[in-house]
């Protein structure tokens, strides 16, 4: 009977994140504008540039990290130096909550999935549309 009450706990233990374990922190994002071929830029919730280019294109971005959840604001620049802007904001991750069927370690799965950003997720496409005045 120890044996297999250790085999549960250790178990258990192990499958205690099961967004860790599931899912990922790092999400490619599809960046599109209408017209396509605009300059975009991409800012952290620092203000700090995570990523450059040209639409339509595929950023990596991280979803979280240290229990915060990520935003970014993505911009597109026309040759006339138009821009337009789109907040993306990480929502939770459906795997984050398979942690509380997990009772009575579910608290631990839950830290260690915020703590690894993987209790997020991103959003597959970003379409960003230039607005132009007539």
């Amino acid at each position: 009977m120890k044996t297999l009450t250790a085999i549960a706990l250790a178990a258990t233990m192990l499958l205690s994140s099961c967004a860790s374990m599931f899912s990922t922190n790092i999400y490619k994002v599809q960046i599109d504008s209408k017209p396509s071929g605009l300059d975009y830029t991409i800012l952290d919730a620092r203000k700090q540039v995570v990523k450059t280019g040209k639409t339509p294109d595929v950023a990596e971005l991280t979803s979280g990290k240290n229990a915060t959840a990520a935003e970014y604001l993505v911009e597109v620049k026309d040759g006339n130096n138009a821009t337009a802007s789109q907040t993306v904001s990480a929502t939770i991750d459906g795997c984050f909550w398979i942690n509380i069927a997990l009772l009575p370690l579910f608290v631990e799965g839950m830290i260690i999935d915020a703590y690894t950003g993987a209790a997020w997720k991103l959003p597959k496409q970003v379409q960003i549309d230039m607005p132009y005045s007539r």
